[in-house]
């Protein structure tokens, strides 16, 4: 396949160039509606509010130390710092040193309130020196046109900055005293004057107390692992780090805390995508937070179009987001996950509950296949890159098809037998046009999309949306004049491996099946031991995912098997010193370079830390 002629409808204007590391986040923290990454060095890379997708634009605490009150900065290159994070408690300590001939140490405390929007934060110095902090906000949109921002230090008055404001307050400390810095972030000014206010008074213990008491039950909750050491810490932090990426008002969870603002880089991270929801729900039921799990599936109603399937990116309201074109294993997913959850939390109600989602969203995906192939229309590939024929796609909507057929056996028996039929003939034409006897693997897709017409003509897989320049967009899915298609993709691609992990379309010891991992190994393996989607990404310079590592591991083991899956010493030494994992690692040191952290990328921990969730086939 001559890659330069196929289209990449996701990756027109973008930059692709690494972002600073000193951009990237190295601890979060958050409650369901204020999220706050932090950098090494512990300042807040934005905040994050009303709803862990919505940021105020330009809000910022930034710390400036000087020897005698406000002035210059010390230690202008910020370099020595050590940070880390409560193995029970999600509280960040930031300890650091001050610049070169200046003896003594900064400490930082920090956490956000679980009840009240506020990031809390204890400054403590062990040497006599002074704290400038400078906190500056400035709100633009329509959803924060009346927000507003408190800034409260021990028992001074708290100072409340609102649209284009900006505060600087100076903090004098002295060795072996702490002083609590409140932000707190509402609508209207006595609100947040009164939160600042009180938060402050009562001191960090009073809020480490309440974030300690809110986190000890969500630790009780959480089942055991097969890993023990950093392992175990970084399967407990994930568990929390899936809670602060979760929208407490409607139960969605983003795939990250938004990095690209602008979407110069990637086109926004600050979304719900229903696919990595539904990884994300199968990982907290297995991890014991069955109440992610819950909510984050009653959220699919409200994101749920009315042809019956789900675009490929939302808000955490359920608002379409803007998104590169359809994208059907979005649906076929958010079905299967529907059936494991609710398998996993031994809850028929749940699927009584949704069953007005299900029952459409199979219906709409029957109504797609190809009455030729068997397999489904041409959409997006899962990476939301190309437009064609994708066996992730069709091993999505196999299992989610069979899902809701063996969800229907005890509501609609016709609904039951039509969907179980369609999944068989969906299975067929994997079978059929997707396996490759010359390469002896299977193919990542067929009749991809190209933007010239030196391909094969355009099949009728192809939707009179994506053939004609003229036809009318669905809102969010944008309109793709195809001049011809490459008829056969085999580029080794890591996301092949859904057709064992985790929708069992083929058995994991099926010999198509360890062939095609072992291509995946052996071809995308990079020196750190990272994956890398396929041969040729060119995303931010094409580096290996840590979620391919995993997904590697999660594949290679047996449904039920009681042991950890592979990948996991790689996650682990591309975590954060707080932790967190990102999407994107150095091919040769293995360290982050881009998105901290990813909501997948900690799914598929959480799922290779635990027992296989899969039931042994019969």
């Amino acid at each position: 396949m001559s890659g330069s002629q196929v289209a990449d409808h996701a990756s027109a204007g973008r930059l692709d160039a690494r972002p600073p590391a000193a951009s990237l986040a190295t601890a979060l923290l958050g409650n369901g509606a204020l999220l706050v990454p932090l950098d090494a060095w512990g300042e807040p890379l934005a905040f994050h509010w009303p709803r862990p997708d919505r940021t105020l634009d330009g809000a910022s605490l930034h710390l400036l130390l000087s020897d005698d009150g406000p002035g210059d900065e010390l230690g202008a290159t910020r370099a020595a710092s050590v940070q880390q994070v409560e193995d029970v408690t999600d509280v960040v300590t930031t300890v650091r040193a001050l610049h070169e001939g200046t003896h003594g140490q900064l400490r930082l405390r920090q956490l956000v309130h679980p009840d009240e929007d506020a990031l809390i934060v204890e400054l403590a110095l062990d040497a006599a020196v002074a704290a400038h902090v400078d906190v500056s906000v400035q709100v633009r949109g329509p959803d924060a046109a009346d927000a507003a921002l408190a800034v409260a230090v021990g028992d001074s008055a708290p100072h409340v900055v609102g649209q284009g404001g900006s505060h600087t307050v100076a903090v004098a400390l002295t060795h072996g005293a702490a002083v609590t810095l409140v932000v707190s972030l509402g609508r209207g000014e006595a609100d947040v004057r009164t939160s600042a206010e009180r938060l402050a008074a009562a001191g960090f213990a009073s809020s480490y107390d309440a974030r300690a008491a809110h986190d000890r039950q969500v630790a009780a909750r959480r089942t055991p692992t097969l890993v023990d050491g950093e392992l175990e810490r970084l399967d407990a932090v994930g568990v929390r780090v899936l809670r602060s990426l979760r929208d407490r008002t409607d139960g969605a969870v983003i795939a990250a805390p938004e990095c690209d603002p602008h979407r110069l880089r990637s086109g926004g991270y600050g979304f719900v995508w229903v696919r990595d929801l539904a990884f994300i729900a199968i990982a907290a039921a297995v991890a014991g937070d069955g109440e992610l799990a819950r909510d984050a599936l009653r959220w699919l109603p409200r994101a749920h179009s009315a042809d019956g399937l789900f675009e490929q990116r939302h808000h955490t309201d359920g608002r379409v987001a803007p998104g590169w074109g359809l994208q059907l294993d979005e649906t076929g997913a958010a079905l299967h996950a529907i059936a494991e959850v609710a398998r996993l939390l031994d809850e028929p109600a749940l699927v009584d509950e949704l069953w007005p989602t299900i029952a459409p969203a199979a219906d709409a995906l029957v109504a797609l296949l190809n009455a030729d192939t068997g397999l489904p229309a041409a959409s997006m590939d899962p990476w939301e890159e190309r437009l064609g024929v994708h066996t992730f796609t069709a091993a999505a909507t196999a299992a989610g098809l069979t899902a809701a057929a063996t969800l229907a056996t005890t509501r609609d028996v016709a609904a039951a037998r039509r969907w179980a039929a369609a999944a068989q003939r969906v299975r067929a034409g994997i079978d059929r046009w997707l396996w490759s006897d010359e390469h002896g693997r299977f193919l990542r897709s067929r009749d991809v999309a190209r933007v010239d017409a030196d391909g094969a003509a355009v099949p009728s897989g192809y939707l009179p949306a994506q053939r004609r320049p003229d036809a009318a967009a669905v809102a969010g899915r944008p309109v793709h004049d195809v001049a011809s298609v490459d008829a056969i993709d085999a580029t080794v691609d890591a996301s092949i491996l859904g057709l064992s992990y985790p929708f069992g379309v083929i058995a994991h010891d099926d010999p198509r099946m360890l062939a095609t991992i072992e291509a995946v190994a052996r071809e995308l393996t990079t020196d750190c031991g990272a994956l890398l989607r396929y041969p040729g990404d060119t995303y931010l310079g094409g580096n290996p995912w840590v979620l391919t590592t995993l997904w590697l591991g999660l594949a290679r083991r047996a449904p039920g098997e009681r042991v950890a899956a592979d990948g996991l010493d790689v996650a682990l030494a591309a975590a954060s010193a707080a932790m967190l994992l990102p999407e994107q690692v150095d091919a040769v040191t293995g360290r982050p370079v881009w998105v901290v952290p990813l909501a997948w990328s900690h799914a598929f921990a959480l799922l290779a830390s635990r027992p296989d969730h899969r039931v042994q086939p019969a």
